[in-house]
């Protein structure tokens, strides 16, 4: 094996979701024999952990201890870039019975005008400790997109919030967190996600804006952060930006991640940034449909990126043969000179640099879940919480029957749960995705009505990738969340005189439609059900704060009207 081909296997990143381990696909939780040698003998220069990869915490850290063990066996003997999803909120590929399950950003967003950067860093500084008790060294967050689109169905709770000042104080505080526990943080995506209104695991989203409106918003959590504290990493974004570069491939304006305007010329030129470029998963939609993988990986090197993630898929011992072509193409396009062999060499060189800095020992797995991260959990859901209109119903003090009106039975359950454990209520749960005609009679038999509702639903980077798309159509629960199943009954409520407590359980834009029947609104940002005995923090939070034990100080980070 040449050493070019060894440098061009480190420019890649797999994911090893599932694997057929005598004839059965099966989630990957260990190695085999093949997949040892698929590390070791290719070279390969990271892997990525999905859910999927992560059934317990001692599981995990073998595993990864399995990984790294047959990285260093290579001829180059270097360590794996282990990477994760692991932002908070909803995308979180840890199981949340044995790790810590934050609020998220839009959450840690609602609470910066009370308390700063504070949960910023410390979720962070809990995050990349439990990833370093499991043996991760990289981390694809924070998140420093704009959710300035309010039809965004796949960053929306994910961002911080709407403005570039909030977006970049969160964001740096995030990646300084991240650097004092030695986990290599991505500041993603690059050069912005928050303003569309397509899923770009789904499709090739396009921001229209020109450059003056692009500066003044999407690019200036890059610049400010990458100014003051620069990370080891950057994620692109597939998405067209013509007023940064309308040049065409495969006949579609050219997306960010194949442009060597945006991530040569903007990027490292005119920001300034050093560090390693690693792309969004080249599997999904936005680039899969555009060419195959092969010329995916070369026009993103073409374009300055360093690393190319998920550029295909091994799912058997056959696809290795994939890997090897793809290589094989590689090594051609440096011969030929359509990929410049100073650039891939400068590329490698910023991988064995960044790799040089990750941790060798790591810490205990107690850390994982422990009281002091758990008691996080909890505080940083309670300071999200936020009232947006209204005022809490003063019968709420006295009254005994609660009308619960929430969409789909674990929600409907947890925020059950967690209003018993606290009150001696009487609550009657109804869920509002299946149909109910006797809305007058419940109304009659309640003193308020509780209701809430969770908007958009689920995307394919809360559930994994692209691999999960058909769930997506599967989530008959979450496809039957119409507006009127809720309306009807809120308008019926307030035609009764009931008083009506309104909760918005994921991106508040919601209130616009509900918050107009509601004597009390409130935003959560978060909605987490643990268990069938663990509500979980922010349903927890929430009923606390309808039974009056507290009083919600966080402020909304995006704009609902």
């Amino acid at each position: 094996m040449t050493l070019i081909r060894q440098q061009l296997a480190q420019r890649l990143m797999i994911d090893l979701r599932h694997f057929s381990f005598d004839g059965v696909l099966k989630p990957v939780t260990q190695l085999d024999d093949n997949l040892k040698q698929l590390i070791s003998s290719r070279g390969i220069g990271g892997v990525i952990l999905f859910g999927e990869n992560c059934q317990s915490a001692q599981q995990v850290r073998w595993l990864t201890d399995e990984l790294q063990d047959a990285s260093r066996a290579g001829a180059l003997g270097l360590p794996l870039l282990l990477s994760i999803d692991q932002e908070g909120g909803r995308v979180v590929r840890t199981d949340r019975s044995w790790s810590t399950s934050l609020a998220g950003n839009m959450a840690i967003g609602a609470t910066a005008a009370q308390h700063g950067d504070d949960y910023a860093t410390a979720a962070a500084s809990v995050i990349a400790n439990e990833l370093d008790a499991l043996g991760i060294n990289t981390v694809h967050a924070p998140c420093v997109d704009l959710n300035n689109n309010r039809d965004n169905p796949v960053i929306n709770v994910r961002a911080f919030g709407e403005t570039a000042d909030l977006v970049s104080t969160l964001g740096l505080a995030s990646c300084r967190a991240f650097a004092s526990a030695g986990i290599a943080a991505t500041l993603k995506h690059f050069p912005g996600h928050g303003d569309t209104a397509t899923d770009s695991h789904t499709g090739l989203p396009l921001v229209a804006h020109s450059r003056e409106h692009i500066e003044r918003h999407e690019l200036q959590p890059y610049r400010k952060i990458i100014a003051i504290s620069p990370p080891p990493l950057v994620m692109t974004a597939h998405i067209q930006y013509p007023a940064l570069d309308s040049s065409t491939v495969a006949g579609e304006i050219r997306p960010a991640t194949m442009s060597r305007a945006i991530i040569t010329g903007l990027l490292r030129d005119d920001i300034g940034y050093n560090g390693v470029v690693i792309t969004d998963a080249l599997d999904m939609a936005a680039i899969a449909k555009l060419m195959p993988p092969s010329q995916a990986v070369i026009e993103v090197f073409n374009a300055g990126v360093d690393i190319a993630l998920m550029p295909l898929k091994i799912r058997d011992v056959s696809d290795f043969a994939k890997l090897d072509a793809l290589l094989d193409r590689l090594e051609q396009a440096l011969q030929q000179n359509e990929l410049s062999l100073a650039e891939h060499q400068q590329s490698f060189k910023r991988i064995r640099s960044l790799k040089s800095t990750l941790k060798i020992e790591h810490s205990d797995l107690q850390t994982l879940a422990c009281a002091e991260h758990r008691a996080l959990e909890l505080s940083l859901a309670q300071a999200a919480v936020t009232t947006v209109s209204g005022s809490r119903p003063e019968i709420l003090d006295n009254s005994k029957r609660l009308l619960l009106l929430l969409p789909g039975k674990p929600l409907l359950q947890g925020l059950n749960q967690a209003l018993a454990q606290l009150g001696g209520n009487e609550i009657e749960a109804v869920d509002i995705s299946e149909e109910v005609v006797d809305w007058p009679e419940r109304l009659a038999r309640c003193d308020v009505v509780i209701s809430g509702f969770v908007s958009p639903r689920q995307s394919a980077a809360e559930l994994g990738g692209v691999d999960d798309l058909r769930l997506l159509d599967e989530q008959a629960v979450i496809n039957a969340y119409q507006p009127n199943r809720l309306v009807v009954p809120l308008q019926l409520a307030q035609q009764m005189a009931k008083p009506v407590v309104y909760l918005s359980l994921r991106a508040p834009y919601d209130i616009a439609l509900f918050g107009q029947y509601a004597d009390w609104t409130l935003a959560s940002y978060a909605y987490h059900v643990d268990s069938s005995e663990d509500p979980g923090a922010s349903l927890t939070a929430l009923a606390q704060a309808i039974l009056g034990q507290f009083s919600p100080t966080g402020k909304l980070p995006v704009t609902v009207e």
